[in-house]
C-alpha cells in the first residue's frame, strides 16, 4: 500500500487522507533536503504543492505528486485518480492526530472513558492502536461521509 509524505502546505489533506485510510504523514518547518531524506528512508511519495521541492524531487528520483488544485475535494480526487482506490474508509481508517490504525473496540471496553451522553448514543466505537484516542460516528460523520462520496 502507498505512503504518503505531505509537505506543511498540505497538512489539512494528510488528514483528510489518514481519515480515508492512506498511511499518510506530513512535516513542518523542514527543508528539502530533509524532506528527501525522509521519503527516501521511509519510502513514501512526496505530496506538495510546492514546485521547487517537485523539482528536487525528481532530481533525486524521489516519488512525487505536485498537486496545483487548492480545495481539498480536487486534491482528494487527484490523488485518488493518481494512485488508483487508496482510500479504504469506512473499512479500514487511521487516527487522524497520529496516524495509527483505528480498530472496532468493543462497546463496554469504552465506558467510562467517553462522555456518558456519548457512550449512550452510539453502538460503535474505534480505538487508536497508536495513541489510544477513541472515537466514534458523532455529528462530523456525516460530513466525512459527504466529502468521502463527493470524491468517488
Amino acid at each position: 500500500m502507498v505512503k504518503l509524505l505531505f509537505d506543511e502546505m498540505l497538512k489539512r489533506t494528510a488528514t483528510w487522507c489518514r481519515i480515508f485510510g492512506v498511511d499518510s504523514t506530513y512535516v513542518s518547518k523542514k527543508s528539502d533536503t530533509e524532506i528527501i531524506k525522509i521519503a527516501r528512508e521511509e519510502g513514501r511519495v512526496v505530496i506538495t504543492r510546492d514546485e521547487e521541492l517537485a523539482k528536487r524531487c525528481s532530481k533525486h528520483s524521489i516519488p512525487f505528486l505536485f498537486l496545483e488544485e487548492d480545495s481539498l475535494s480536487h486534491q482528494l480526487s487527484k490523488l485518488k485518480s493518481y494512485f488508483g482506490e487508496i482510500f479504504t474508509f469506512p473499512e479500514k481508517t487511521r487516527c487522524p492526530k497520529c496516524n495509527g490504525l483505528l480498530e472496532l473496540v468493543q462497546r463496554d471496553k469504552v465506558a467510562g472513558k467517553v462522555p456518558e451522553a456519548i457512550y449512550k448514543r452510539n453502538e460503535k466505537f474505534w480505538f487508536c492502536t497508536t495513541c489510544g484516542k477513541i472515537y466514534w460516528a458523532g455529528s462530523h460523520w456525516k460530513n466525512i461521509t459527504r466529502i468521502f462520496k463527493a470524491i468517488k
